[in-house]
């Protein structure tokens, strides 16, 4: 009898992209194209990106969650 044990999917890492100044639409795409998931903090009813979270340059893992600020 062989037992494997497994530690989960292997996820890729990826360099969060600076995404500010572009649209909602634009840095949702950008960001989902690489396999991250999106959570967007309205301040108002903007629709450019100010800030994001975990901020750019930052290695994450796919399927993390990058929330974008306007």
């Amino acid at each position: 009898v062989e037992v494997q044990v497994s530690i989960g999917p292997e996820f890729q890492e990826v360099r969060v992209p600076d995404v500010r100044g572009k649209t909602l639409a634009k840095a949702r795409a950008q960001l989902e194209a690489l396999g991250l998931r999106v959570q967007i903090v309205r301040a108002s009813t903007c629709t450019m990106v100010s800030d994001t979270d975990p901020i750019s340059g930052t290695v994450v893992r796919e399927n993390d969650v990058i929330a974008l600020f306007c």
